[in-house]
């Protein structure tokens, strides 16, 4: 069974399992005859042979059949009650985690926590406090947390939106502005995208992440509304987001999606 990908349960292959059965399933080799002497005696025979070959075809199947069904059961552990599994739970009335709090994982395994007491990092046995020489990070009110396929943090606060990377924290919009971060999306491209409230009258509640700083998107892209809340993208690659209305809206389309209440409309 050269090629053939199968796979293994207790050193049974599941695949080579199913080929057996379908070969053992074929029908005998011998056809009808046409009448005759010769030709009656060679069929009985025949029949009298294929009647021992089908049976111990059945038997055959049915064993193959009773190894590849118990494989699955073989790779459990039947003796195990499932109050022998242990877990460890941080829970917000131990005061380790808050209410609130944004999480988000980056490729290096690590479990990020945005809280009201800073930012938390998680090895999977404890919660450290995270802070870099440069900026300090505790000061900051976290809304939204997205770990990128680079392995970037990328930060969203009520002052606008930032990027952690190689131990260095970098702003991707003005703090000034006060705009806050409501959603943090990467694209199936591998783009930054954000959704904003507290927006400048100027500018969009959707923005993309460019160079150093935003692209934001509004009323002359087809988005009259004046702050996002939430952010996903579907299959065909529109962004979809909450406002005063649901809006989907598709970069480089003029075409977008506005429902409201039938009573606001």
């Amino acid at each position: 069974m050269d090629g053939l990908r199968s796979t293994y349960i207790d050193s049974v292959p599941i695949a080579a399992c199913g080929v057996a059965l379908r070969a053992l399933s074929k029908p005998g080799m011998w056809q009808r005859a046409p009448l005759g002497e010769r030709e009656g005696l060679q069929r009985l025979a025949g029949a009298k042979h294929g009647a021992k070959s089908s049976l111990a075809r059945t038997l055959l199947s049915l064993t193959v059949f009773y190894f590849c069904s118990t494989a699955w059961f073989w790779a459990l552990d039947p003796g195990r009650r499932i109050s022998q599994y242990a877990h460890t739970a941080w829970r917000v009335q131990d005061g380790s985690i808050t209410i609130g709090t944004s999480i988000t994982q980056t490729t290096d395994g690590y479990l990020w926590l945005g809280t009201p007491e800073g930012l938390l990092r998680f090895d999977g046995i404890k919660l450290v406090p995270f802070s870099i020489p440069s900026f300090d990070l505790a000061k900051l009110t976290y809304t939204s947390l997205l770990g990128a396929r680079d392995g970037s943090l990328w930060i969203g606060t009520r002052i606008g939106l930032g990027r952690l990377k190689d131990g260095e924290f970098r702003w991707h919009s003005n703090p000034t502005q006060r705009s806050g971060i409501s959603a943090i999306l990467e694209d199936h491209e591998g783009t930054i995208w954000v959704t904003r409230y507290h927006v400048p009258p100027d500018e969009g509640p959707l923005c993309r992440v460019e160079g150093s700083g935003l692209h934001c998107y509004g009323k002359a892209d087809g988005i009259p509304v004046r702050y996002g809340l939430g952010l996903t993208e579907d299959s065909l690659g529109n962004f979809w987001f909450g406002s005063s209305v649901l809006c989907r809206w598709r970069q480089g389309s003029r075409e977008h999606l506005l429902e409201r209440d039938s009573k606001a409309s």
